[in-house]
């Protein structure tokens, strides 16, 4: 987990791509097949569409260079879906990230009929998010700053994230991997809770984008606190001992 907290405090959201060919797409791939055993959801990297992105563009308007993406995809029987592909699509994030690449969440603002055709979506599964992938330029654009500028002026402060008596290191050093993850609309909606040594964490409303960002925030958590187990539910809390 060493190399996924270096990857945690480097990665930001870019919304400008280099058009070119996806580099390490094969070790990708790899990374894609290996979570989508363990999970058992259907993760699918598409690469080289221009038709799907065009949907991105114009209807978000502020993606330029976008070929090549990740779809998240499960089982709409899957009562844990969203935390499933909020906490393998981050793994996805933080592998691009050491490879140098650059990442973005998109949750809905994109054609979403085509790129179920595009992934041949089967009628039992639903399509949770995307998230886009490819090269990037080294410097920001001035776009990429303004939006990194007020996401940064809307993230809580730390102490506003979790509810606990103590605060060992450990717990605090999770806490500040969850306060850079990544969420929608910078909402950070996960509450975390420590009391003798359990970590727990919930959302208010699982169904949609908070159920992602919560599957991202444990995900981090793990990383930062470097706990040597992963959260497991339990009668509706996702759980933790430290």
């Amino acid at each position: 987990m060493t190399d996924y907290q270096k990857a945690i405090n480097e990665r930001c959201s870019r919304r400008a791509f280099v058009l070119e060919p996806l580099e390490n797409a094969a070790s990708l791939r790899e990374r894609m097949e290996l979570y989508n055993l363990e999970s058992g959801l259907r993760i699918r990297l598409v690469e080289n569409d221009r038709d799907v992105m065009k949907g991105i563009s114009a209807s978000y308007g502020m993606f330029s260079g976008v070929r090549h993406f990740f779809a998240l995809a499960g089982k709409q029987s899957e009562p844990r879906l969203n935390e499933k592909a909020g906490y393998w699509g981050e793994r996805l994030v933080l592998d691009a990230t050491m490879l140098g690449l650059g990442t973005c969440w998109v949750g809905g603002t994109y054609h979403k009929d085509l790129c179920e055709k595009k992934i041949g979506l089967a009628p039992d599964e639903k399509l949770v998010a995307i998230i886009l992938v490819g090269k990037v330029p080294h410097q920001k654009t001035i776009k990429e700053h303004l939006i990194r500028s007020v996401a940064r002026r809307g993230t809580k402060p730390l102490d506003e994230l979790y509810t606990a008596a103590e605060t060992p290191e450990n717990f605090l050093n999770g806490m500040r991997a969850v306060q850079k993850a990544p969420s929608a609309i910078n909402k950070q909606p996960v509450h975390f809770q420590y009391k003798n040594r359990t970590v727990t964490a919930e959302v208010p409303d699982r169904s949609g984008h908070q159920g992602i960002d919560l599957g991202i925030a444990l995900l981090h958590f793990e990383v930062g606190s470097r706990a040597e187990n992963r959260f497991g539910e339990i009668d509706g809390h996702y759980m933790l001992q430290l």
